[in-house]
């Protein structure tokens, strides 16, 4: 056991606990070696971890409740990927109730690409859930959603365990953005997904539950790398 701090800034408070673990974690390198990426504050987190019951230092407004979830990439222990962006997916969540801390805990998404599988496969063809899934979390009609832009979300429960790939019932068929946009009005998520051939980019409109009502092939020159998009209200709209 060790104590390693957390903190959630909220109005005045802080949060600490105490974390299930074997052994104090190790980084993969030095602290002052390896690339900038994976040292000093940069460094990826070593192991999964949990903490109930965290200590609240100040106060938290007891109507704030929720889970507060964070994705970023984060290599396994050893693993230089080459760039920052291409770590393995982890979240991080914390769960808060009625002016509580109740839970940390910290999961990778289990990925193919974290079990070894190429994204390219020996035939050339693209493997659509072989991703970091390493971007973005988000909750769409109650399920929640691991994203990276290049290939399928992964499915996590609420307590960060990862269900597998998620492609709507079989209805998603391109990869899907990062950083899709509900509609406040209607509930609906807007999102776009791209490809290394045609069709290049395809927009897709999902219900507020859950439902993949829409998806509709827009013509582009070729192959691009869209990272976000932005949609608004409008009287008249021309396909």
């Amino acid at each position: 056991m060790f104590e390693l701090r957390r903190r959630l800034c909220i109005q005045s408070a802080s949060i600490t606990g105490r974390l299930q673990s074997s052994t104090p974690p190790q980084p993969s390198t030095p602290l002052h070696q390896g690339p900038r990426y994976l040292r000093g504050r940069f460094a990826p987190v070593p192991e999964e971890q949990s903490a109930a019951d965290l200590t609240v230092r100040g106060s938290l407004p007891p109507d704030l409740g929720g889970r507060c979830l964070r994705n970023g990439p984060n290599p396994l222990s050893g693993e230089d990927k080459g760039h920052w962006f291409t770590g393995s997916g982890m979240l991080h969540g914390i769960r808060l109730r009625r002016g509580r801390a109740a839970w940390y805990r910290n999961r990778w998404v289990r990925t193919r690409e974290l079990e070894g599988h190429p994204f390219v496969r020996r035939d050339f063809t693209i493997d659509l859930t072989a991703t970091p899934a390493n971007t973005h979390v988000i909750r769409h009609a109650g399920t929640v959603l691991a994203l990276c832009e290049v290939g399928l979300p992964y499915w996590v429960t609420p307590s960060l365990e990862t269900v597998g790939p998620y492609d709507f019932g079989g209805r998603l068929k391109t990869a899907m953005t990062a950083h899709p946009k509900e509609d406040p009005a209607t509930g609906e998520l807007h999102l776009f997904g791209t490809g290394f051939a045609p069709p290049c980019l395809t927009y897709h409109r999902i219900t507020a539950e859950g439902l993949l009502l829409d998806s509709r092939p827009i013509d582009v020159p070729g192959p691009t790398m869209m990272h976000d998009f932005a949609i608004g209200g409008c009287r008249r709209c021309r396909p």
